[in-house]
């Protein structure tokens, strides 16, 4: 499930990349803060697992 997103992702940010560096820079804006979140999960079912 994961793949799709960031591949679907990956594309949506090419695709606002050629409508103008304004719309680009809010898009990696917000993918910093899905890989923020990611990392955050990934963090909390690591030391969860450890427990």
């Amino acid at each position: 499930m994961e793949r799709p997103f960031w591949q679907a992702t990956s594309s949506l940010t090419a695709d606002l990349a050629e409508q103008g560096a304004s719309v680009f820079e809010a898009a990696i804006l917000i993918l910093l803060l899905f890989l923020k979140a990611e990392l955050a999960e990934r963090e909390v079912r690591s030391i969860a697992n450890q427990i």
